[in-house]
């Protein structure tokens, strides 16, 4: 039986630098970047998101997408009870250059319904969830899609971001064909470089798949329970 010291010899000489190992292999992609095209992308996406009762509308431009978002936000108007002047349509918009864009173009299409827009107050992590519950929809932008399972990473930087992704029963994202990506561990090089700014944390990402879905004892499904009933991804083709 070999000695104790016998024991300590061979694994500081295994450890010394003098020792010749062979070089350890390069981890195995777990999931490999196939280098799929936008338009199988797109497809994947459509086909997972759907299969969890979320939507997709595609949109030729941002024109057609202000169109299309205006025809849904109509027919949220009309369950959240808007008629005429007598109650405002309180819509949340989420700051992002594709929403801020989409929302100037969105307003005049809304024929009549008197409509306004609830933005971040000049602190954002001091949003009130109380003054914002009468919100009746939210609209958000996507940093990036995820087509693997039809999620939508969405920038939650602070309280206002975080209660546009929960509290409003209708949560519209709007996004564009290029930001689609296979999985996460393809999206996450560039995710992972926006949390970061100069070192400092600047907030965290959602990812959204569908709407909220509650299953009870008897296996009940309900949607809507801990966030958004209604989950619509409005994603731009040329652009």
């Amino acid at each position: 039986m070999a000695t104790r010291e016998e024991i300590l010899g061979k694994i500081r000489s295994a450890l010394s630098r003098d020792a010749v190992s062979p070089p350890l292999p390069s981890p195995p992609a777990v999931w490999p970047v196939q280098g799929r095209s936008a338009d199988e992308l797109l497809d994947e996406f459509e086909k997972n998101l759907t299969a969890v009762a979320g939507e997709v509308c595609r949109c030729a431009d941002r024109a057609d997408a202000a169109r299309k978002i205006a025809e849904t936000l109509k027919g949220v108007s009309l369950n959240a009870g808007v008629k005429g002047d007598e109650t405002k349509f309180r819509l949340g918009l989420r700051g992002g250059e594709l929403t801020e864009a989409l929302a100037g173009m969105i307003m005049p299409l809304l024929d009549g319904v008197p409509a306004v827009y609830v933005t971040a107050p000049d602190d954002p992590e001091a949003a009130d969830p109380a003054e914002l519950e009468s919100i009746s929809a939210s609209l958000i932008p996507a940093e990036l899609l995820l087509a693997d399972t039809g999620s939508a990473a969405v920038r939650s930087a602070s309280a206002f971001d975080r209660l546009m992704n929960y509290l409003s029963p209708v949560c519209l994202i709007a996004a564009k064909k290029s930001q689609l990506r296979e999985h996460l561990p393809h999206a996450w090089p560039e995710l992972s470089a926006r949390l970061a700014g100069e070192g400092e944390r600047t907030g965290e990402f959602l990812l959204m798949t569908g709407p909220s879905r509650t299953a009870d004892i008897e296996k009940i499904l309900i949607l809507g329970v801990h966030g958004p009933k209604k989950v619509v991804v409005y994603i731009i083709e040329n652009e």
